[in-house]
């Protein structure tokens, strides 16, 4: 999948056809950004859309991937992951990114 601007833009629509004819849709560019949490989250919601109805949900709620609440949580995590990669020169810039982030 080629994440393109017009993707990134439509995608937010998605739950609009979730679950459509029985089609559901999970993965990490579903919700947010391609990584292992995203692709959790928007599989937590699949598994949601399979308990029968009246039944008590037995997954925990994921957070919106729009939620304004958590995304610079998620930011300081992805930081925190690159910076075990990172080039020795851009390190120290990293680490005072996640400083900034943590206040």
């Amino acid at each position: 999948m080629l994440p393109t601007t017009t993707f990134m833009q439509l995608r937010s629509r998605l739950d609009d056809y979730q679950n459509r004819n029985g089609l559901m849709f999970a993965g990490g560019w579903t919700d947010w950004f391609d990584s292992q949490e995203a692709a959790l989250m928007s599989a937590i919601k699949v598994a949601q859309m399979l308990q029968p109805p009246g039944k008590d949900q037995q997954v925990s709620q994921p957070p919106s991937a729009y939620d304004p609440s958590v995304i610079t949580g998620r930011v300081k995590s992805w930081i925190e992951m690159v910076l075990h990669y990172a080039p020795e020169p851009h390190k120290s810039s990293l680490v005072e990114l996640v400083k900034h982030l943590a206040e």
